[in-house]
């Protein structure tokens, strides 16, 4: 959808979520309302990709999905709706990603109509949720709505936009780059670079603990998971010692030779 297109699609869009939220919408009122946004700037079909109330069969009673978006027959996102005057909350994340988890789907949006929210569910050892992309339909630039609805969108789905975008982003997360960081190369590297332009050998330890003083708390708590490996110290050459240093009482003595 180009940006014109796409605009025209989005002010329809804010009209739909103005309304819910001026008129405290709950949150069964404010699911009716986000298939027509989906619709609008995702390019789905409610009828052929939308599931609304999609029954979960879990450890316990039966549970109901919102939604879940499938463009096939396998489901692609869950997606997981507030009211639009509630704040979104851990709790609520942890709520959607049980229901990918019994679903064995690896992609949850998190909405209140307003604030919408990406997650990869990572169904790895201990499993993980991590936010991929957050947006305000309301307050946020058109063009970036567009990239953002987008990555959601059916076109995105069909075409594993989201997959893509997933590991680009999974590369610069930030326990990926404080292990690139304080890998031995990386702290070799620096402590040539230093010594080059300070005279000074830096030693690798002084060096972790200096980017831990520089990292916000939540980074600094990461190095403490990461296996850092620090570069093999170059022992100092043994001094040779001659005889006058080994001997002083050596100095000045003569030669004796062998008489023959």
């Amino acid at each position: 959808m180009d940006i014109g297109a796409f605009r025209k699609q989005l002010r329809h869009a804010q009209k739909l979520v103005i309304q819910i939220k001026n008129q405290e919408s709950n949150e069964a009122e404010t699911r009716r309302h986000i298939d027509k946004v989906l619709e609008l700037l995702c390019g789905y079909d409610a009828l052929k990709h939308l599931t609304r109330e999609h029954s979960i069969r879990g450890p316990g009673d039966t549970e109901f999905a919102d939604f879940v978006i499938r463009s096939e027959d396998s489901i692609d996102i869950v997606v997981e709706i507030k009211r639009a005057d509630l704040t979104l909350t851990p709790k609520h994340v942890k709520q959607g990603s049980r229901y990918c988890f019994d679903l064995g789907c690896s992609w949850m949006v998190l909405t209140n109509a307003v604030e919408w929210r990406l997650y990869k569910v990572l169904f790895s050892q201990p499993s993980d949720v991590v936010l991929v992309a957050t947006w305000d339909i309301l307050a946020d630039d058109p063009h970036e709505l567009a990239e953002k609805f987008d990555l959601i969108s059916l076109r995105s789905i069909r075409k594993k936009v989201l997959d893509k975008y997933w590991h680009k982003k999974s590369a610069l997360r930030e326990m990926v780059l404080l292990s690139a960081i304080l890998s031995e190369q990386v702290l070799i590297t620096i402590r040539k670079v230093l010594r080059k332009k300070t005279g000074v050998l830096v030693h690798s330890e002084d060096l972790v603990s200096s980017f831990r003083k520089l990292l916000n708390e939540r980074a600094s708590a990461c190095i403490d998971e990461i296996d850092i490996t620090l570069p093999i110290k170059k022992s100092q050459p043994t001094k040779k010692t001659t005889v006058q240093e080994t001997n002083p009482q050596a100095v000045n003595r003569p030669v004796v030779g062998n008489d023959e």
